[in-house]
């Protein structure tokens, strides 16, 4: 047995449903048949020593790793709300000009990086 109580199928499940929290997929991953892979990840996941293993696990992993969801969380927030035009201005700025395939100048407008501390902190997180 693996885990208190646990066979080495789901013992296997609990390690891959940390992976993604995709109990199909985990179970898949665990070696289950995959015609009735989401069956048996819900059933596995209503089982209590499942339940309570996947608990213990993901609680580890969150005091090996000292981040919690919340922090998670805040940080894809940052991410999402981020406003491009915090960082980067473009148009007219730092115009080149290339040789075109017939020799004429051809202008590019690029975009430009603004210095870092011209960004708030959450913007350059992002």
């Amino acid at each position: 047995m693996g885990r208190k109580g646990l066979t080495p199928k789901q013992s296997r499940f609990v390690k891959e449903y940390l992976i993604d929290l995709n109990a199909t997929q985990a179970a898949i991953r665990a070696g289950y048949s995959s015609h009735r892979a989401n069956a048996i990840g819900y059933e596995n996941l209503t089982k209590p020593d499942v339940a309570a293993a996947v608990q213990r696990e993901m609680k580890a992993r969150a005091e090996r790793t000292e981040i919690t969801q919340d922090m998670v969380l805040r940080e894809l927030a940052k991410i999402g709300f981020a406003d491009i035009r915090r960082a980067v201005t473009w148009g007219e700025t730092e115009l080149r000009v290339a040789d075109g395939e017939d020799g004429t100048a051809v202008p590019h407008h690029g975009l430009a990086l603004k210095a870092s501390d011209e960004i708030d902190d959450d913007t350059a997180a992002a």
